[in-house]
């Protein structure tokens, strides 16, 4: 983010953030794009597979530890009024959360039709 007209406001709200929850965050952001890649990679065998569930877990998992970095922002007085830096990091993490949950939606329908495929071409395959 930039600093814009408050140089010193920004740096002491970030010095304030966790570093470890940003840590962990992006790691489970990445294996979560990861497992992403290997589901659309593995979607036309047609085969049921485990990687669009894991892949929502993980987003799941974000949006868990940025509630927990949030009550922590909360209980330090920063909110969306609070300030530049306030505003600004809580509106873009909040957007952010909502393409997840925007994610993990797309993802539940996909693997859910992709079972329901499977689950007819075994029936039709070993149907007597």
């Amino acid at each position: 983010m930039t600093c814009g007209a408050e140089p010193e406001m920004f740096r002491s709200a970030q010095a304030a953030l966790p570093a470890c929850w940003g840590t962990v965050n992006t790691a489970v952001l990445l294996t979560g794009s990861w497992l992403a890649a290997r589901a659309v990679r593995t979607q036309p065998t047609g085969k049921p597979r485990p990687w669009p569930i894991v892949t929502a877990l993980f987003d799941l998992m974000f949006i868990a530890i940025k509630l927990f970095e949030y009550v922590h922002i909360f209980e330090l007085g920063i909110t969306l009024p609070t300030n530049a830096f306030g505003f600004s990091y809580l509106f873009l993490t909040t957007t952010h959360q909502l393409q997840l949950l925007v994610g993990v939606a797309i993802l539940g329908e996909f693997s859910s039709s992709t079972i329901s495929i499977s689950m007819a071409i075994f029936v039709d395959e070993y149907s007597v």
